[in-house]
Protein backbone atom coordinates (compact mmCIF):
# COMPACT_ATOMS: atom_id res chain seq x y z
CA UNK A 1 0.00 0.00 0.00
CA UNK A 2 1.65 3.68 -0.71
CA UNK A 3 2.00 6.21 1.89
CA UNK A 4 -1.21 8.44 1.80
CA UNK A 5 -0.52 11.96 0.40
CA UNK A 6 -1.57 15.11 1.97
CA UNK A 7 -2.49 18.63 0.53
CA UNK A 8 -1.85 21.48 2.93
CA UNK A 9 -3.44 24.62 2.32
CA UNK A 10 -2.80 27.76 4.06
CA UNK A 11 -2.07 31.45 2.95
CA UNK A 12 0.83 31.78 5.95
CA UNK A 13 3.84 30.40 4.33
CA UNK A 14 5.35 29.58 7.95
CA UNK A 15 2.12 27.43 8.53
CA UNK A 16 2.47 25.81 5.46
CA UNK A 17 5.75 25.02 6.00
CA UNK A 18 5.62 23.77 9.63
CA UNK A 19 2.47 21.44 8.61
CA UNK A 20 4.62 20.27 5.68
CA UNK A 21 7.03 19.24 7.94
CA UNK A 22 5.47 17.17 10.69
CA UNK A 23 3.30 14.82 8.22
CA UNK A 24 6.69 14.54 5.86
CA UNK A 25 7.56 13.18 9.14
CA UNK A 26 5.19 11.07 10.31
CA UNK A 27 5.24 9.23 6.73
CA UNK A 28 2.79 10.99 4.24
CA UNK A 29 3.31 12.57 0.97
CA UNK A 30 2.90 16.40 1.77
CA UNK A 31 2.25 19.32 -0.94
CA UNK A 32 1.34 22.75 0.05
CA UNK A 33 -0.78 25.16 -1.82
CA UNK A 34 -1.24 29.18 -1.02
CA UNK A 35 -4.86 29.65 -2.23
CA UNK A 36 -7.49 27.77 -3.68
CA UNK A 37 -6.48 28.28 -6.94
CA UNK A 38 -2.83 26.69 -6.22
CA UNK A 39 -4.98 24.05 -4.19
CA UNK A 40 -7.40 22.90 -7.72
CA UNK A 41 -4.53 23.00 -9.71
CA UNK A 42 -2.69 20.72 -7.52
CA UNK A 43 -5.54 18.44 -7.19
CA UNK A 44 -6.42 17.89 -10.48
CA UNK A 45 -2.53 16.89 -11.29
CA UNK A 46 -2.51 14.66 -8.22
CA UNK A 47 -4.76 12.38 -6.09
CA UNK A 48 -5.07 13.26 -1.93
CA UNK A 49 -6.28 11.26 0.53
CA UNK A 50 -6.68 13.97 2.62
CA UNK A 51 -6.63 18.02 2.55
CA UNK A 52 -6.13 20.04 5.27
CA UNK A 53 -8.07 23.35 4.63
CA UNK A 54 -7.50 26.98 6.52
CA UNK A 55 -10.88 28.36 6.77
CA UNK A 56 -9.89 31.80 6.41
CA UNK A 57 -7.92 32.78 3.22
CA UNK A 58 -7.66 35.70 0.91
CA UNK A 59 -8.91 35.00 -2.70
CA UNK A 60 -11.91 34.53 -4.53
CA UNK A 61 -12.96 31.90 -2.20
CA UNK A 62 -12.17 30.78 1.52
CA UNK A 63 -11.56 27.27 2.94
CA UNK A 64 -15.10 26.07 3.65
CA UNK A 65 -16.07 27.39 0.04
CA UNK A 66 -13.11 25.35 -1.53
CA UNK A 67 -14.26 22.23 1.22
CA UNK A 68 -17.31 21.96 -0.70
CA UNK A 69 -16.16 22.06 -3.76
CA UNK A 70 -14.05 19.49 -3.15
CA UNK A 71 -16.34 17.17 -1.90
CA UNK A 72 -18.79 17.56 -4.65
CA UNK A 73 -16.23 16.06 -6.81
CA UNK A 74 -14.24 13.91 -4.62
CA UNK A 75 -16.42 12.90 -1.71
CA UNK A 76 -13.29 10.12 -0.54
CA UNK A 77 -11.14 12.94 -0.08
CA UNK A 78 -11.25 13.42 3.83
CA UNK A 79 -11.01 17.01 4.76
CA UNK A 80 -9.21 18.72 7.81
CA UNK A 81 -10.52 22.46 8.46
CA UNK A 82 -7.93 24.09 10.57
CA UNK A 83 -8.03 28.21 11.54
CA UNK A 84 -6.66 30.21 14.76
CA UNK A 85 -10.00 31.22 15.08
CA UNK A 86 -12.96 29.39 16.88
CA UNK A 87 -14.60 26.74 14.63
CA UNK A 88 -17.63 29.41 14.98
CA UNK A 89 -16.16 32.75 14.76
CA UNK A 90 -13.93 31.46 11.78
CA UNK A 91 -17.18 29.18 10.10
CA UNK A 92 -20.16 31.19 11.28
CA UNK A 93 -22.82 28.97 10.95
CA UNK A 94 -21.13 27.60 7.17
CA UNK A 95 -19.18 24.63 9.32
CA UNK A 96 -20.81 21.34 8.27
CA UNK A 97 -21.70 18.94 11.16
CA UNK A 98 -19.33 15.97 11.20
CA UNK A 99 -16.22 17.88 9.58
CA UNK A 100 -13.17 17.74 11.36
CA UNK A 101 -11.94 20.73 12.72
CA UNK A 102 -7.76 22.21 13.93
CA UNK A 103 -7.28 25.19 16.19
CA UNK A 104 -3.87 26.76 15.05
CA UNK A 105 -1.47 26.61 16.35
CA UNK A 106 -1.67 23.01 16.21
CA UNK A 107 0.61 20.69 18.63
CA UNK A 108 2.19 18.08 16.75
CA UNK A 109 0.31 15.40 18.55
CA UNK A 110 -2.79 16.81 17.56
CA UNK A 111 -2.20 17.09 13.62
CA UNK A 112 -0.47 13.74 13.45
CA UNK A 113 -3.61 11.86 15.50
CA UNK A 114 -6.23 14.09 13.69
CA UNK A 115 -4.45 12.77 10.17
CA UNK A 116 -4.08 9.25 11.22
CA UNK A 117 -7.98 9.22 12.15
CA UNK A 118 -9.11 10.87 9.06
CA UNK A 119 -7.02 8.67 6.71
CA UNK A 120 -8.28 5.46 8.89
CA UNK A 121 -11.50 6.34 8.54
Amino acid sequence: MRNPHVLVVDDEADIRALIKDILSDEGYGVAAAANASEARAARASHKFDLILLDIVMPGEIDGLQLADQIEAIAPEVQIIMCSGYSPKLAAGNRMRPGRRFLSKPVSRLKLAQTVREAIDS
